[in-house]
């Protein structure tokens, strides 16, 4: 009997089929919010840090990257998404985009003279 002949246990795990098309990303009703939100005019650093997040949620690393990229480029004293982004790139074994991000954001938290931020962002370095 060939393994395409064998019956499958009902419980046995489903093997997905490799041609298939991946998956649609993980999206929600907050997510299509946050994105009308962070693409309008009036969007401030706090709603396009909430976009990242929601992306982290949403288990869709690359775009939460990218929504930390447009926010850096927006605003590059919000010191919160350098600590969410070093920690985003850690998780996914990314250590050396890690690093920089959590770099950058030292600089950020000594300049505001945020010494918790300072001390989050520093924790996360030493264990890279």
């Amino acid at each position: 009997m060939s393994d395409a002949d064998k019956p499958v246990a009902p419980d046995a795990p489903s093997v997905p089929d490799a041609s298939a098309a991946p998956d649609p990303p993980r999206t929600s009703k907050r997510l299509a919010t946050l994105e009308k939100l962070a693409a309008s005019e009036r969007a401030d650093a706090f709603t396009k840090y909430g976009l990242a997040m929601e992306y982290i949620a949403l288990e869709r690393v690359g775009d939460a990257e990218k929504a930390f990229v447009a926010l850096r480029a927006f605003d590059p004293t919000y010191v919160p998404m350098y600590y969410q982004a070093g920690v985003l790139l850690k998780t996914a074994g990314r250590a050396e985009g890690a690093r920089t991000w959590l770099t950058q954001g030292v600089a950020q938290a000594e300049a505001k003279g945020d010494t918790h931020a300072l001390g989050e962002i520093e924790g996360v370095l030493a264990g890279l």
